[in-house]
């Protein structure tokens, strides 16, 4: 899990013996922080099957309908790069995990067994951030105000960390970066202590 606290979900699996693995992915449906994390996962397990156990497979059970970031880009390279290795399945709804048994449990399709389990889990903010009045984006994640991480709804209460909602345009961390420090207004880089201000960061 990337941050957060984790619901009720799950991701990727695997099955098979020491020459041949399944691995089997679960993707809880967009409740989580990055959209195309759970295929990129995937792809980073193929790129190793291929190398170094070429007769074992990564089977995605993706609780959404159909891949929901970067589709085409994903397809493509699992019919060129991993034919063979990736199979995705979509509207797989995550039920349950039986851990001692190491299956995955569906909503509606059969139950998958696999000797590794991956499970990505619907994620949100922390329980502190909810007893704190800050969580506001869709009962999950922070709104701030972008140039001091400071919560939309709570005044002096700061948000960092993935427990905030993306900014409106998301842009890359170097962006981000390039554009605050152009930028004249840099208030996170002062800290008060009475009536004196300094240049260190807080």
């Amino acid at each position: 899990m990337e941050g957060g606290t984790a619901d009720r979900g799950a991701a990727p699996a695997a099955r098979g013996d020491a020459r041949r693995r399944r691995v089997r992915g679960v993707d809880p449906g967009r409740a989580y922080r990055c959209p195309p994390g759970p295929y990129e996962r995937a792809c980073q397990v193929a790129w190793y099957f291929k190398r170094a156990k070429p007769k074992s497979k990564v089977l995605i059970l993706d609780g959404n309908g159909d891949v929901t970031s970067k589709g085409a880009l994903f397809k493509k390279a699992w019919a060129e790069e991993y034919k063979g290795i990736v199979e995705y399945r979509g509207n797989h709804v995550l039920a349950d995990v039986d851990v001692a048994a190491s299956t995955a449990k569906f909503d509606v399709h059969d139950a998958v067994k696999a000797d590794v389990l991956n499970v990505l889990p619907p994620q949100r903010a922390g329980a502190i951030a909810r007893a704190a009045g800050v969580v506001t984006a869709n009962d999950r994640w922070c709104d701030v105000d972008f140039l001091t991480f400071e919560s939309v709804k709570v005044k002096n209460v700061h948000v960092l960390g993935d427990a905030i909602q993306f900014a409106p345009a998301c842009p890359s961390r170097a962006t981000w970066r390039i554009s605050t420090r152009r930028s004249a207004r840099r208030p996170w880089s002062r800290c008060s202590r009475g009536r004196r201000r300094t240049r260190r960061r807080c």
